[in-house]
């Protein structure tokens, strides 16, 4: 999940994956692996990232019909 959160950030603030990294002062390497799942991000860093970027995650929770 977090993975698609960060994709879906990266992609909405118009940044290249590499101008991303440099604005938080990261390795290319890192954002990579976070994106592919190598490595994980916490939540925590996501909300801090999104809010200096002027984003709000929000997130729901529905019932699935079966």
């Amino acid at each position: 999940m977090e993975a698609k959160i960060l994709n879906s950030l990266i992609q909405k603030s118009g940044l290249s994956q590499r101008d991303f990294a440099a604005k938080f002062d990261l390795p290319e390497q890192r954002v990579s692996g976070w994106l592919n799942g190598v490595r994980n991000i916490k939540m925590s860093t996501l909300k801090k990232m999104a809010e200096e970027l002027g984003f709000e995650i929000v997130l729901s929770f529905e019932v699935r019909k079966s």
